[in-house]
């Protein structure tokens, strides 16, 4: 006889959600450039590109969470994910607006912060890159 010892939770509930916000946050980019929506530039301060990778990486945590942990897939999910939140924080990084930047240290000038901040994003994009080598790394190592 075997005991499961692990905590249920309530992750295919979780999972369905952030499928379904990831997939109404992909909506936009995706009828804007099959030109079922108007382009309205004027509110948006990002490429399309971006905004639908946005939705996706929550798409993608979603279907995650109903794959379950210990799926080889899972590593697979995850390597994309992690692409996808590296090339965000590179756009970041290196295309964004410095009116975008908010916030920062009280007492430095905005540009300071800006560079900052650029910085940063620029550094977790490479931690993000350098985590999506390793999650592949991992879904293509032969297993035992």
């Amino acid at each position: 006889m075997r005991i499961d010892r692990t905590p249920k939770t309530n992750a295919s509930g979780w999972g369905w959600f952030c499928i379904t916000a990831g997939v109404a946050i992909a909506i936009y980019p995706a009828a804007v450039a099959i030109r079922l929506l108007p382009a309205g530039a004027a509110g948006v301060h990002a490429p399309m590109w971006v905004i639908f990778l946005c939705g996706l990486v929550i798409v993608m945590g979603g279907v995650m969470m109903l794959v379950g942990q210990r799926s080889r897939i899972n590593d697979l999910l995850a390597s994309v994910l992690l692409l996808f939140m590296g090339a965000i924080g590179a756009w970041l990084a290196i295309g964004g607006s410095a009116d975008g930047f908010s916030g920062g240290i009280p007492f430095l000038p905005h540009k300071q912060n800006v560079t900052a901040a650029r910085w940063v994003f620029g550094l977790g994009a490479l931690v993000c890159l350098l985590l999506s080598g390793y999650a592949a790394h991992r879904f293509f190592r032969p297993r035992a």
